[in-house]
């Protein structure tokens, strides 16, 4: 997948820029004052107005949480979707993966018993890369399983998603909904207090990978821990795609798991360009030397401006 649209190129590249910044708990004065719409604007400033070249823009996920409630509402979320649509309109030749907007809406609890019941039967023929992937998908499933018996008492519940929307000419090119968002997220108390009902993730078959049509590139996408439990791999099986991106709160990229000759990871912690055979391997289990080792291979320039910036152009 992918290889006869770079095979196409002569002398192209593709320029990065990958975000590192502190998205998640830790909030400034300057951040809860600036709200969504300014973060978006801190967006601005990093868009390249006349690339000559095809250009991405990564930001880590929950770049746009509310600082307060942690889900932004369904109408909130509408509200930033469009706003993001306006800047990349300003910005035509740019793919915008501008991190992630965590959200809910209310909805009866048979609701989650539904989508749960369609997943199922959108996996009963899905073919895992290997019994590792198999195991960690049947841990998704027996993990909402368990959620679905311990909303059984709510008559209405909060239906959560964690999305990454990808933007280009001011239309959204990909949806995609965080998939292991059911085991991964751990809200702080003061969000969990403020919540009026129950959540419930449930897990997401959309696709993790697409081409962008106006420049025969195909990307990989995941959200954090769907790295970690190997979600493109699950969904490509042997296949590969041109760029796999990242966007994350805290996983670290690894080599098992990464699905293209080259890697861009756009997180709170740490973020880079990097060679898929530079990443760490799953069985370093040192998170010291997994950092390490990421900061010393990654291909990018670090600018500081809005956050840290890490610059590179992957030959295509």
């Amino acid at each position: 997948m992918g290889e006869q649209a770079w095979g196409s190129r002569e002398n192209n590249v593709l320029e990065v820029v990958a975000w590192e910044a502190e998205t998640r708990y830790e909030h400034s004065i300057h951040e809860m004052a600036m709200g969504p719409f300014g973060r978006i604007a801190m967006l601005a400033k990093l868009m390249n107005p006349m690339p000559s070249q095809p250009f991405l823009l990564a930001a880590p996920e929950f770049l746009f949480r509310d600082t307060k409630t942690f889900f932004q509402s369904n109408l909130a979320r509408t509200q930033i979707l469009l706003r993001l649509q306006e800047l990349s309109a300003r910005f035509p030749h740019v793919l915008m993966m501008p991190g992630t907007i965590p959200w809910v809406e209310e909805v009866d609890s048979s609701v989650c018993e539904a989508r749960y019941k369609a997943y199922q039967a959108s996996q009963r023929n899905a073919r895992h890369a290997s019994k590792a992937a198999e195991l960690q998908h049947g841990l998704l499933l027996a993990h909402v399983g368990k959620e679905l018996l311990r909303l059984q008492s709510h008559a209405r519940v909060l239906l959560a998603r964690n999305t990454l929307y990808c933007l280009k000419a001011g239309n959204v090119v990909h949806t995609y909904h965080k998939r292991f968002e059911a085991i991964d997220l751990e809200l702080p108390t003061s969000a969990v207090d403020m919540l009026p009902k129950a959540v419930f993730f449930p897990p997401q078959d959309n696709s993790p990978y697409f081409v962008d049509d106006s420049d025969g590139i195909t990307y990989g996408v995941e959200i954090c821990a769907d790295h970690e439990y190997a979600g493109l791999r699950l969904a490509l099986g042997r296949g590969r795609v041109d760029v796999h991106v990242i966007v994350s709160d805290q996983v670290y990229p690894i080599r098992e798991h990464t699905c293209a000759d080259y890697l861009v990871h756009a997180g709170r912690v740490i973020a880079g360009v990097y060679r898929e055979e530079d990443l760490p391997c799953v069985d370093n289990d040192d998170l010291r030397d997994v950092v390490e080792i990421l900061e010393s291979k990654s291909h990018a320039t670090r600018i500081k401006k809005a956050g840290v910036l890490h610059i590179d152009r992957l030959p295509l």
